[in-house]
């Protein structure tokens, strides 16, 4: 809080009041971390300018390198629910399917296999945040993803239906769009975050609305094919993440 109302009384200083002799004051916004905040108590450079005052908000490119705040793209991470959705979207719609070949006719066991998803998407909520807050939303991609992989290649093979019940407890651990929330939240600056948060939710828009044709398209090949090919898009996503993802700054140490 007090970060913020320090942003603000900067913006009344950055309001082009005339500071003497024709010149204006320019106050530099930098969008800064509290932990940045709290060890440097000069964060705000004024600059005297002759002539029409200009506004210089959510930039650091007129200020020296030392004095330049670089944060880490979120923007990668806003991407990744697309690959989550696009997955779990996949193979959902065909899961009334097998849970009729594999014997339980009756659809209350389907009601049943949602409910038990729906319960420990619930508690894996719990679980992530903390962990989030500790390690860091990257780690949470990974566990995600890692978690989706096991999840779909247990529903590939399953040959009971107890054996699809189990399938659903790698699902304690998938929030991939909480991650990518998270990271956004915390890493993106001020100007940028309403911005890469509406790129989470049209990812995963576009994965939940792509993913049930490219199931319908699999399992005219065979019904366990799309399952496979959601494992096989969770681990080539794990993968990318790992590699491909810069890490981000746990909440606890910022």
């Amino acid at each position: 809080v007090g970060a913020q109302q320090c942003l603000h009384e900067a913006a009344v200083l950055a309001s082009g009041k005339r500071v003497g002799g024709g010149v204006h004051c320019v106050c530099m916004l930098v969008p800064l971390t509290l932990q940045q905040l709290t060890v440097t108590p000069s964060h705000y450079d004024c600059v005297l300018h002759n002539g029409d005052f200009t506004q210089l908000a959510n930039t650091s490119s007129h200020l020296l390198p030392h004095q330049r705040t670089v944060l880490p793209s979120a923007t990668p991470h806003a991407h990744a629910p697309a690959p989550a959705a696009l997955c779990f979207m996949a193979q959902a719609p065909l899961l009334p399917y097998m849970v009729d070949r594999l014997g339980a006719k009756e659809s209350s066991t389907y009601g049943l296999l949602m409910s038990t998803f729906s319960g420990l998407q619930l508690v894996g909520s719990l679980l992530s945040g903390p962990l989030v807050d500790a390690y860091g939303g990257k780690l949470l991609l990974i566990i995600s993803f890692a978690s989706s992989a096991v999840c779909y290649t247990m529903t590939a093979t399953a040959s009971s239906i107890w054996m699809l019940f189990a399938s659903r407890l790698a699902t304690l651990m998938q929030h991939a769009v909480l991650a990518a929330r998270t990271i956004v939240t915390a890493q993106s600056p001020e100007h940028e975050r309403a911005a890469l948060l509406g790129y989470i939710g049209a990812s995963y828009g576009l994965g939940f609305a792509l993913g049930p044709a490219a199931g319908g398209v699999l399992s005219s090949v065979n019904l366990h094919a799309t399952a496979w090919a959601a494992a096989a898009g969770s681990l080539l996503a794990l993968g990318l993440v790992a590699v491909g993802l810069p890490a981000d700054t746990p909440i606890k140490q910022q």
